[in-house]
């Protein structure tokens, strides 16, 4: 060995070789990470310029006489009034402008204002409505024109940016309207603010910013998106409506998603609506299942709204199941009370109710298949998309990642401690997250699709 470092190559001896590459690939790696930190640093600069510019912003709002109504009104509610003519758009973009400006950056709800822009356009709805009145075809506007909403800050409108809680993402000013927020103009939606979708998951996920609008009153209705709950966590955390669509039946073109939705993914966002009530949902849902915007996207399954679908759910001629309780995470008596009262006002309608029960095997492996999913597809992308745009992940995150992707001993200890300090589930999940090879990733979509007829089964049995 001695001999081999001593050996003479063009002059040099191959250990001084060794200890100059040694010295130049440190340099070059603590160059190249303290240019890193400085593009994060300039990063964290453009997005905190970006809240600076709404928090000095002003805007005058008058009190307005049937705000109090307003405020109790779902979108149905609303639309009757406006047309009755009990008040007017730019009234809604006061009472809403007004709560949306307090509430949303009291608590960090919003991103983006859109103020100024909403009291042009609610004048413009205004306009067309006694257009509409004098001509006798006011039934006939869409039912949210005229109507104040949020949206997800990754909906592409021209002239804000869609930062998707990323601070490498602010300040990238959109050059037009997405598609979707063209069709949302067109069926006359107001959009008055962009609502935050931040990496800490207020209001339990990334579409908590919508969920907070809503539940504040600050909008009366909101378009968010749902990957692996987004979309449904937070308006239960909010006490609002909200429904998640079947991936691919709505369209994500003008949605700009965190991370590349690419086709070797098995996993799919898709919008949300969020409202008041279920009839809001249903006016969003509708919106959703637009069939030109089947024949834009053509990666869109052509499932347009069925109304006489929709009717028949309506009669209570249907069978709807329900699970009120996880053998491996029982429910508090909160949530098993909300389930059995709205069972019990199922029932009174007609509808016949089934109870769906779960082995402690079954919820085990459909937790498996969907952190085995996220682990494999999603986190990856998630580190990979962050350092190359120069942006730090979160503290939790990199730990979290850190022990699911460390030695096999290290795993293990922290394993170990999860389960001597009462934490199984937590030592569980780590476990299903850990890395898999191609052939063990390849099990587990075969078991998420057998899963799949396995529930589709049941219900065909019930």
């Amino acid at each position: 060995m001695q001999n081999l470092l001593n050996k003479d190559i063009s002059g040099h001896k191959l250990s001084d070789v060794a200890k100059y590459s040694a010295v130049t690939i440190a340099a070059l790696t603590a160059a190249r990470y303290i240019y890193w930190k400085v593009k994060v640093n300039q990063n964290r600069k453009k997005g905190l310029a970006l809240r600076e510019k709404k928090l000095t912003k002003t805007y005058t709002f008058k009190k307005i006489e049937n705000e109090e109504l307003i405020l109790s009104l779902d979108v149905t509610g609303l639309r009757e009034h406006l047309k009755q003519g009990t008040f007017t758009s730019v009234d809604l973009v006061h009472v809403f402008g007004a709560r949306t400006y307090k509430y949303g950056r009291d608590y960090n709800l919003t991103t983006e204002e859109l103020i100024d822009e909403a009291f042009q356009e609610a004048d413009e709805k205004d306009q067309e409505r006694k257009e509409a009145l004098r001509n006798e075809v006011v039934d006939l506007l869409p039912p949210l024109h005229g109507i104040p909403i949020s949206v997800q800050d990754i909906f592409q409108i021209k002239g804000t940016s869609c930062s998707g809680g990323c601070e490498h993402k602010a300040g990238n000013v959109e050059t037009e309207d997405g598609m979707f927020i063209q069709f949302l103009k067109q069926k006359g939606g107001i959009v008055l603010t962009k609502a935050n979708q931040p990496q800490t998951r207020t209001c339990g996920g990334s579409s908590g910013g919508d969920a907070g609008l809503v539940a504040a009153r600050a909008v009366p209705f909101a378009f968010g998106t749902d990957l692996a709950g987004s979309g449904r966590v937070p308006p239960l955390f909010c006490g609002i409506a909200s429904l998640k669509p079947t991936n691919q039946r709505t369209s994500l073109i003008g949605v700009e998603m965190g991370l590349p939705m690419l086709p070797s993914i098995p996993m799919r966002g898709c919008p949300s609506a969020f409202g008041k009530t279920v009839q809001d949902v249903v006016i969003g849902t509708k919106f959703f299942f637009n069939p030109l915007m089947h024949r834009i996207d053509l990666t869109q399954l052509s499932t347009p709204w069925n109304e006489s679908l929709y009717q028949r759910g309506l009669s209570g001629k249907i069978k709807i199941g329900y699970c009120d309780s996880l053998p491996t995470t029982p429910a508090m008596a909160s949530i098993k009370r909300a389930i059995h009262e709205a069972k019990q006002a199922l029932e009174e309608q007609g509808y016949e109710l089934v109870p769906i029960e779960f082995s402690a095997a079954e919820v085990k492996e459909a937790s498996e298949i969907m952190l085995s999913m996220v682990s494999h597809y999603m986190t990856p992308l998630v580190y990979y998309t962050l350092w190359a745009n120069y942006e730090e992940n979160l503290d939790n995150n990199s730990l979290n990642t850190s022990i699911v992707g460390s030695n096999f001993l290290y795993f293990y200890l922290w394993k170990l401690w999860l389960n001597i300090t009462g934490n199984k589930r937590l030592a569980d999940s780590y476990q299903q997250s850990r890395p898999k090879s191609r052939m063990a990733m390849e099990y587990v979509l075969f078991n998420r699709i057998m899963n799949q007829f396995k529930m589709d089964g049941r219900c065909l049995k019930n």
